[in-house]
């Protein structure tokens, strides 16, 4: 028989559960609703009506409008360094795993800018502003660069002095295009700026001359 501290216990569990589950049943909804309306013309009213809940329950996850949407975001930016690492993982050496990596993330967030008909107005205002939530934000892609590199550096192919640091310039170097690749480059363009960054970041800018 249970005692009362693990009925109570049981009970909290059930009730985090329920309300995990309202809320990404919350989230769902907005990204259907944002994909439907756009982002400046939907409501809190209508992320109720999409997810089938009252408006009450989604003011008790979310505060407001704009805090629904960057949530929506930031999972979709989850979804995406996801199909990153995946794409990475279907070629070899280190920097076609790269290549595949920042264009796979490039194309899924120009994707999600045209579903969610976004704005340079609307991107900003999701744009992380706190170095946390940067932070935060960024932690899978440097985790996924740094496993690349890493089995480079076994490899043989690429040698690094400080692992943490090149991750970090790979990261600040291709998250720098996405605004402008997004919003305006096409698929070609997005392979040439990519294609420049890595022959950079391998080959350098330095002049070698001819050797007798």
């Amino acid at each position: 028989m249970l005692t009362d501290a693990e009925k109570t216990s049981n009970r909290e569990s059930r009730s985090r559960s329920r309300e995990c589950e309202t809320r990404r049943r919350i989230l769902v909804a907005a990204a259907r609703a944002f994909a439907q309306y756009g982002q400046a013309k939907t409501t809190m009213e209508d992320i109720a009506e999409t997810a089938q809940v009252a408006r009450a329950t989604v003011y008790k996850h979310f505060r407001t409008k704009e805090e629904v949407f960057r949530a929506v975001v930031h999972c979709e930016l989850a979804d995406i360094v996801e199909a990153s690492r995946e794409a990475a993982a279907q070629v070899v050496g280190t920097r076609a795993k790269l290549r595949a990596a920042i264009l796979t993330q490039l194309r899924g967030v120009r994707g999600k800018v045209n579903f969610y008909r976004f704005t340079v107005k609307s991107l900003s205002d999701i744009l992380p502003v706190e170095e946390e939530e940067r932070e935060l934000l960024t932690r899978e892609a440097l985790r996924m660069v740094k496993e690349i590199l890493t089995a480079g550096i076994k490899a043989g192919e690429i040698a690094v002095r400080d692992l943490d640091l090149a991750a970090q310039a790979v990261v600040m170097a291709y998250h720098g295009l996405v605004l402008r690749t997004v919003l305006s480059a096409t698929d070609n363009e997005n392979e040439q700026l990519v294609d420049t960054l890595l022959a950079m970041l391998f080959e350098g800018m330095v002049s070698r001359k001819e050797t007798g």
